[in-house]
């Protein structure tokens, strides 16, 4: 049983793209949510001051504070606010398009190709093709590659005790920890998790759930008209797509 945790807690099951990001090695940890720490690690070690490519776009009316990375050719838009500290710096990718009204906390990575619109992200890790176009909230998450989040999207953090957040019976050290989503994973709109959720890749949500635990890879979760839910396997043809209009 405890091989069985392990397994689901290894970087490897959630991310099969993980070179595709800037700074790959943060994944070179036993379990997942490692990856946190040392994210806050390397972000402190390669962004020093403001650091912001040639051919960036930052408009006039965004606002930026702090040690921030913004990589080549991405679009910073109108009422954005991107907060990093000394402590905790922030890493925009390349070819990224962030806002308008986005809310980018300190802490965060983001990777290449992502879009976020009217989204709050905190402490968290966003790998290459992220999209998340709507209202929500991503705190102390990873979340994996062409992983689409739909509006409403709300990642549960923080316990009400405050105590430290336990995953298969194994004790993360982590007060504040959300949620993995792995890669190629769509949620549906009103989607909240509990803190310390795993969803495995390529796995759907219907619209309207509160997901806790651990969601295995390959899962279509289907809304009853009884409010319970049935699991599936996602047929092969919708496995590792991005959105369908690509």
């Amino acid at each position: 049983m405890l091989d069985l945790i392990t397994t689901r807690t290894d970087p490897k099951y959630f991310f099969r793209q993980a070179d595709s990001l800037d700074f790959p090695e943060i994944f070179e940890v036993e379990h997942i949510w490692q990856a946190l720490a040392k994210k806050d690690d390397l972000l402190r070690q390669k962004v020093t001051g403001r650091q912001v490519a040639d051919s960036a776009q930052i408009n006039s009316l965004a606002h930026i504070i702090g040690p921030v990375h913004i990589g080549k050719d991405t679009v910073i838009k109108p009422f954005t606010y991107i907060e990093a500290t000394d402590k905790a710096p922030i890493y925009i990718g390349k070819n990224c398009e962030i806002g308008p009204y986005a809310y980018i906390r300190k802490g965060t990575l983001i990777g290449n190709n992502v879009e976020l619109r009217g989204t709050a992200v905190k402490g968290s890790i966003l790998h290459d093709g992220v999209m998340s176009h709507h209202h929500g909230y991503i705190g102390d998450s990873i979340l994996g590659y062409k992983v689409n989040i739909a509006t409403s999207f709300d990642s549960g953090n923080l316990k009400h005790t405050h105590k430290k957040i336990s995953v298969g019976g194994i004790d993360t050290g982590l007060i504040k920890f959300g949620c993995v989503i792995g890669d190629y994973s769509k949620t549906g709109c009103k989607t909240t998790t509990a803190p310390g959720t795993l969803i495995g890749p390529n796995v759907w949500l219907d619209e309207g759930f509160h997901v806790g635990g651990f969601i295995p890879e390959n899962t279509l979760r289907r809304r009853l008209p009884n409010g319970d839910f049935a699991d599936s396997v996602l047929a092969e043809k919708y496995r590792n797509l991005g959105t369908l209009l690509e």
